[in-house]
């Protein structure tokens, strides 16, 4: 049971996926009491923003990691108490305090980066010096949490903390660490991602490739083995996925690599969650040419696979089938360009 009580104040409970139910609570008293077995949404944020002048204000707003406990907020934006006993909120206020300091500067320089990039006279110099002591910031967050795992391991909040940071560590490193958090505390959608995760070893250079299902713009279901496009040729696999801005970013580039190589390497991106109008709309919009396949969720175990832990993801198959290269997840302008300069010329 999940008792709340509380004023002017935007509730979001976030559910299983990218659900959510979302209250606005403005009157005088309100009290609304969340009863049964967390069971989609163990465990779950509750983030509570404060309303001034009739807008959303993330001030003074209240993040909540919890289970199947109970939990009491009374008061007003300005002056209120939160009464619980969670385990896992007493345990995700400590990572909290522990990394506190880190995550400010690193969210400040995000910010500030943001801005630079979107001045066309930036200095690339200052740049580049802005973006290494981002993710010097960033590292020393994800060692923090790494370690904080390691060291509080009983309970939801380590596997949340750690599926968070799975992608910044090899792969090794994960498995360990997950293997000293109790089996209970896998009983979640996280726990199981974690641990479908845990379960997969990543291809590597020179290894054969893993074959998967999906359709394509024209609805049409195949193994990405038996489309005419790539036989006898390289491929350029891309992961992709909705609201990835890097992913939009990079099309410009893979657009002049495919008219540069399409004689001998078919592009083909994969993207993640998406249905098959949806597909369409995003073929169109782009002016795609090259194999444009989807999944209407998401493909977890073909990802992990191929090391893709989020996107983009960029994985260069040979016409043996073989791995050649892998990129690291993200986009670089030039960087695709010059590898498969290097790779296959």
């Amino acid at each position: 049971n999940t008792k709340l009580k509380i004023l002017n104040f935007v509730l979001t409970i976030f559910m299983k996926g990218h659900d959510f139910n979302q209250e606005k609570i403005t009157d005088k008293v309100f009290e609304k009491t969340y009863t049964g077995k967390v069971t989609e949404i163990t465990p779950f944020y509750v983030i509570i923003y404060k309303i001034q002048n009739n807008s959303i204000s993330q001030k003074n707003d209240i993040k909540l990691f919890i289970g199947n406990e109970e939990v009491t907020i009374k008061g007003t934006p300005d002056n209120y108490e939160i009464n619980t006993d969670s385990k896992t909120q007493k345990i995700f206020e400590q990572w909290k305090d522990k990394t506190r300091e880190v995550r400010e500067k690193h969210r400040k320089l995000m910010g500030d980066l943001y801005d630079m990039y979107q001045q066309p006279d930036r200095d690339s110099a200052d740049y580049a010096r802005l973006s290494k002591e981002y993710h010097k910031y960033l590292d020393k967050d994800h060692e923090l949490t790494k370690e904080f795992v390691k060291n509080h391991p009983n309970s939801e909040t380590a596997v949340f903390l750690l599926n968070k940071i799975k992608q910044h560590f090899p792969f090794d490193t994960i498995k360990k660490i997950s293997q000293m958090i109790p089996e209970k505390y896998f009983d979640s959608e996280i726990g199981s991602d974690l641990q479908l995760f845990t379960s997969i070893t990543p291809l590597e250079a020179g290894q054969d490739w893993k074959d998967f299902e999906a359709f394509d713009i024209a609805g049409d279901t195949a193994l990405l083995s038996e489309r005419n496009e790539i036989q006898g040729k390289h491929v350029l696999l891309v992961f992709s996925s909705p609201g990835c801005r890097a992913c939009e970013m990079a099309i410009p580039e893979l657009k002049e690599v495919y008219e540069a190589y399409r004689d001998q390497m078919e592009l083909v991106t994969y993207n993640q969650a998406y249905t098959l109008p949806e597909l369409k709309r995003k073929a169109e919009a782009k002016d795609i040419e090259w194999t444009y396949l989807g999944t209407k969720e998401s493909d977890k175990e073909t990802m992990y696979k191929y090391g893709s832990y989020g996107t983009p993801k960029f994985v260069l198959i040979s016409p043996e089938r073989k791995i050649t290269y892998s990129w690291d997840m993200g986009f670089k302008r030039g960087v695709i360009k010059n590898k498969l300069k290097e790779l296959m010329e």
